[in-house]
């Protein structure tokens, strides 16, 4: 039965980060395209399924952002060529009258990396295992019932359109583009630019280069791209249907016809006629979509200047959405670790003493929002310790959160003297007399910046389990820098056996 007669089903999958609805929640979907051989899968594909998603969360949301970015496969077939160059120029030329003016196309280090969306298709496999389905509506059924996890819309391509002719035409043509793994184009008052670097968290952009002029980008916005028909081969399409009423008559000779299995074979028949039911925009009422959910936005100008190209989401921030494209810089003890074994037995290995000086870490109290307490061992009063407090500075919030970033404590950042600090701007801290039983962690160095080590911080979190990761404390540009330096160091585990 395994034959080229059988209706293969594709899924292209597309998940949204940064996205409001109307009601204010953020939008936590995956859009799950099916896609059948009746056409080639390759830029065009590609290209109709990234306008009929945006226009999609443009209808949901009721608005169009200003800056679009792209997590694409490092695919030559499919994103990273000139065709999807063209297309993006394109959309930003037929968009001209909207807020949206920067797309940004980051693509993986490898052609397939392991990111959000590959995790969800391996879910979906194994939702489907040990279940029985004829149709692609079946699979669809028992992969929403099973992910209740996930918010899944399913939409069935039913046309694509022809943006390689939108490419001949225009002309803008990227050589030896493999070398380049950040691509971004931007309208300006001179037209639309294209600039580009290697890495995503390399410093420097390649100077801009104007491929379309003012003047010329609405003759560019008039090259619709034509239909493409969705059409299976017809020796293709009567082996098809042989196999279905193959398995028909199987079907009814053992288990029987049931009408769940009388309308799997009527979907895959239709499928395979060409009769699938998927939406059919046309290419104008996808970009009046746009253009009409932009009008209720407030901006000040369509048209931007370069220098706001600075304003550019922080190669940090992106990285969490979109892991694999690149290595966020991280300290070089983080990069590999080192384990020494076979001490010689006549060598003795003993606890260092806490001397006044050190840099001690306590436990906060709970009415504190620090995960744990900093200071500096001054003096002794009889068994306890004398300690001068310090306490973290606020950094701006680093995440894809719309609207003005928050001002939040970076315990990854500066840690100053208490006394630095107004009395209103301190958290609640422990009293100055510390039991040294209490003290977790001493005779560490912080860093030149004041900051405290990551080797320090995974003892914290290794030894101790005082858990500092979550987005409410590390949402920071180094909180952020940790989070990655962990995921470098993969499933490690906790340590047992805590120091007293």
């Amino acid at each position: 039965m395994k034959t080229g007669e059988r209706l293969v089903v594709g899924l292209l999958g597309c998940v949204w980060t940064g996205v409001r609805a109307y009601d204010g929640q953020t939008l936590d979907r995956v859009n799950v395209t099916t896609v059948h051989e009746d056409h080639p899968h390759g830029a065009n594909m590609q290209a109709t399924a990234v306008i009929n998603n945006l226009a999609f969360v443009a209808r949901l949301s009721g608005a169009l952002a200003e800056r679009l970015t792209i997590s694409a496969d490092n695919t030559v077939k499919e994103t990273k060529n000139n065709t999807f160059l063209n297309f993006i120029v394109w959309l930003l030329c037929c968009l001209r009258s909207t807020p949206l003016w920067v797309v940004r196309t980051v693509y993986k280090i490898v052609g397939h990396t392991h990111d959000d969306l590959d995790r969800f298709y391996s879910r979906v496999g194994m939702s489907l295992r040990g279940h029985t389905y004829i149709s692609k509506q079946e699979m669809q059924r028992i992969v929403s019932d099973t992910l209740t996890s996930y918010d899944i819309s399913w939409v069935h391509s039913a046309q694509t359109f022809d943006f390689e002719t939108v490419r001949e035409r225009l002309g803008v043509h990227m050589k030896r583009m493999r070398n380049t793994h950040d691509l971004e184009v931007f309208r300006t008052d001179a037209g639309v630019c294209v600039r580009w670097k290697q890495w995503m968290t390399d410093e420097r952009w390649s100077s801009p280069r104007l491929v379309v002029p003012f003047d010329e980008m609405q003759l560019v916005a008039a090259m619709q791209p034509a239909v493409l028909p969705h059409e299976f081969p017809t020796q293709k399409v009567a082996g098809g249907l042989a196999l279905v009423d193959r398995l028909e008559g199987e079907l009814l000779s053992t288990v029987g016809l049931t009408d769940k299995i009388t309308r799997g074979l009527a979907d895959i028949r239709a499928s395979w006629r060409g009769q699938d039911q998927g939406p059919r925009f046309s290419m104008q009422e996808l970009l009046k979509t746009l253009t009409s959910c932009a009008l209720g936005a407030s901006f000040q100008s369509v048209f931007n200047n370069a220098a706001d190209l600075h304003a550019s989401i922080p190669s940090d921030v992106l990285y969490q959405s979109c892991p694999g494209h690149d290595v966020v810089g991280v300290p070089v003890e983080s990069l590999v670790e080192l384990e020494v074994k076979g001490i010689p037995l006549d060598v003795q290995t003993t606890e260092p003493e806490c001397c006044l000086g050190s840099f001690v870490i306590t436990r906060c109290t709970s009415a504190s929002k620090l995960p744990f307490a900093m200071g500096v061992l001054r003096d002794l009063a009889g068994e306890l310790g004398l300690v001068e407090w310090l306490h973290p500075l606020k950094s701006t919030e680093r995440k894809f959160a719309s609207g003005k970033k928050k001002q939040i404590l970076d315990i990854f950042g500066r840690w100053l003297p208490v006394d630095s600090f107004q009395v209103g701007d301190l958290e609640e801290l422990p009293k100055p007399l510390v039991d040294p039983k209490d003290i977790l962690l001493w005779n560490f160095e912080l860093t030149e910046d004041s900051e405290i080590p990551f080797s320090t911080l995974d003892q914290l979190l290794d030894v101790h389990g005082i858990d500092f990761t979550g987005l409410s404390l590390s949402a920071t540009h180094r909180g952020n820098l940790y989070r990655t330096h962990r995921l470098m160091q993969g499933n490690k585990p906790a340590i047992s056996k805590v120091r007293k």
